[in-house]
């Protein structure tokens, strides 16, 4: 695993020294001469990454009864650690028409940051390079997981989401944005198109409302995953919304409501004749 993780980062990613400092984009090879490093390329998932600050974060899966991580990282002045977990899928973050391997991706994520007592709100962006001297690392599961093998190590109860947006982290924000932001685009998509405005005007007018609804996260997202998924959002419901297909859904929701309360109607008569 050590010899092939710089093929498992982004080809350019984001790395840091001291991250107060601001965040670098380099080569790969000069990317990992640095302390942090970006794991996760901005379009797919293919770490899971968890922040745990506490003296006794190495083992925090063992404590938690969860599987071994893919890679600890560990700083050795305070034991605070990165745990990362390799997945042999790649999740797509912005595709429209596979929302729900994201969704499962985020329950998985939230079942592990509340077993592993992880900070909720880790950006997730940068981690400990686990190419660093200075850092002490394990490198263990040899073999990548896939979600449904993480997901069977938690509960219900564990994965369960927040009610409330600002209780949102992780990934979950990104589904409760896109689940919200949808829902606008689909009641104004119509109406941008009737008055002639272009697909780039209805993209900076999600953007403009995706900002409102970040701003209830008590991490937002950062600015480059709000417009991406304003973006992905506008160009699909742009291509598949239109009157004539708009038409054709609300009849079939009409055929489907009528179905329906004939169905009721037949189970009431049923009722009244069996009373009479």
């Amino acid at each position: 695993m050590r010899e092939c993780f710089p093929d498992l980062i982004p080809a350019r990613p984001y790395c840091a020294d001291d991250v107060s400092h601001g965040l670098m984009i380099r080569a790969r090879d000069k990317a990992l001469l640095h302390l942090h490093v970006q794991f996760n390329g901005p379009n797919d998932l293919t770490w899971l990454i968890f922040d745990i600050d506490r003296a006794d974060a190495r083992f925090a899966a063992d404590d938690a009864y969860l599987p071994q991580p893919t890679i600890i990282i560990v700083n050795r002045r305070n034991g605070h650690a990165h745990l990362a977990y390799l997945l042999g899928r790649p999740v797509l973050k912005f595709a429209e028409s596979r929302r729900a391997p994201l969704r499962f991706a985020a329950a998985v994520e939230r079942g592990f940051v509340r077993r592993l007592g992880a900070d909720p709100y880790y950006r997730g962006l940068i981690a400990k390079n686990p190419m660093h001297p200075d850092w002490d690392v394990e490198w263990l599961a040899p073999e990548p997981y896939d979600l449904v093998t993480l997901d069977d190590w938690l509960f219900e109860r564990d994965t369960r989401p927040d009610p409330q947006p600002k209780g949102q982290f992780g990934l979950g924000r990104n589904c409760e944005l896109f689940d919200d932001l949808r829902s606008i685009a689909y009641r104004e998509v119509l109406t941008f198109k009737q008055q002639g405005e272009s697909c780039a005007a209805f993209a900076k007018r999600l953007e403009y409302r995706a900002s409102a609804i970040n701003r209830q996260f008590a991490v937002p997202l950062s600015v480059s995953e709000l417009r991406s998924i304003a973006r992905s959002v506008a160009k699909w419901t742009w291509r598949e919304f239109s009157p004539e297909r708009f038409s054709e859904v609300q009849s079939r929701r009409g055929r489907r409501t009528r179905r329906a309360t004939k169905a009721r109607m037949a189970i009431v008569d049923a009722l009244v004749d069996d009373g009479s």
